[in-house]
């Protein structure tokens, strides 16, 4: 899509608990830039296993911060793909 001349945003959560090196922000938001390839990370609560109750609140709080950004893409006036 960049390769065309859309201007491409991810917004991803900084939990993995499948990395062996896990991304861990200080800051709520961190954004990165390349080529013309934009990435919202989103700081997350971190949860160790799959199947427990702390993964559904990090989805929570994901979603939340979600909110949060909205306000600032907005303002960019993007699409939104999923």
């Amino acid at each position: 899509m960049a390769k065309k001349g859309h201007n491409v945003t991810v917004i991803t959560s900084d939990s993995n608990i499948f990395s062996d090196i896990p991304y861990k922000l200080k800051e709520r938001l961190k954004i990165e830039t390349y080529d013309q390839l934009f990435i919202y990370w989103l700081k997350t609560i971190k949860y160790k296993v799959s199947k427990s109750f702390l993964r559904i609140i990090s989805w929570f709080h994901f979603e939340l911060n979600l909110l949060f950004l909205n306000k600032k893409v907005k303002k960019t006036g993007c699409d939104y793909c999923f």
